[in-house]
């Protein structure tokens, strides 16, 4: 197993502390702000069973991505102060494709990552209700979607978040811990066959992963700090951050 390092067991109650509160606002509104609105029915044309906005991402070509609940996975261009429709075929979970072919339309989060010497994009879905997994694809002039990616062969992973470093890694934060989807192949991604990373110490519902984010800019080698998520049942669940480095194995 790879290395996990806890990091903090109370970290999510430093932002509460009064010097954070404190902090806030003492340099004064910021002068680069712009107001864009949009509203996802109206304007962006999203489906009514859009019920919210569970991640947003941007691409090369500062294009705007947003995985949505109910609604599937949409995109826009920004055009001045206008949010504009990327496409009439977004959202892309809902165009054109059969249903055994796509996630469901519960999606939780979008990145975006070099992988065969294009650009694609990886989203993902938590929806309980079957369907959930990660899947992948391309978009040029139209919507190049892939088959989706079934974590070690198991469909119905519930994936909650994901992150990558751009072109060698993505971790995707399951109910069963961190996968780590090697990207640097160029063949069909595939998650490590020592996925996913758990903690040892703890349960499996304590090993369910909230989110996760990509640090390797920060440490100059390929890893990852994610949190574990809430479980009511399970005294100590969500107050750990894990730092993952896939690269240093025992």
């Amino acid at each position: 197993m790879k290395r996990r390092t806890i990091i903090a067991a109370s970290a999510f109650a430093l932002a509460a502390s009064a010097g954070a509160l404190a902090a806030i606002g003492s340099y004064g509104e910021p002068k680069f702000a712009r107001n864009v609105f949009a509203r996802i029915f109206t304007d962006l044309n999203f489906p009514p069973s859009t019920m919210s906005i569970s991640k947003i991402g941007s691409d090369s070509a500062n294009n705007i991505w947003f995985s949505t609940e109910g609604g599937g996975l949409g995109a826009v261009k920004l055009s001045g102060d206008n949010l504009a429709k990327l496409s009439a075929g977004f959202p892309i979970n809902k165009a054109n494709y059969s249903a055994s072919f796509k996630l469901s339309d519960y999606l939780s989060a979008v990145v975006f990552a070099r992988f065969g010497n294009e650009n694609y994009f990886f989203f993902s879905s938590d929806d309980t209700a079957g369907n959930a997994g990660l899947q992948w694809g391309r978009f040029t002039d139209r919507v190049d979607l892939k088959d989706p990616l079934f974590l070690d062969g198991v469909s119905d992973v519930l994936v909650y978040d994901l992150a990558t470093d751009g072109s060698k890694h993505l971790w995707a934060a399951t109910e069963k811990g961190v996968y780590d989807i090697d990207l640097a192949a160029e063949e069909i991604p595939q998650a490590t066959k020592e996925s996913p990373h758990t903690y040892q110490g703890y349960s499996g519902a304590a090993n369910e992963v909230g989110g996760i984010i990509d640090v390797s800019s920060l440490t100059g080698t390929p890893g990852a700090v994610y949190h574990t998520r809430f479980n009511s049942s399970i005294g100590n669940s969500a107050k750990y951050l894990f730092y993952l480095n896939p690269e240093n194995t025992p």
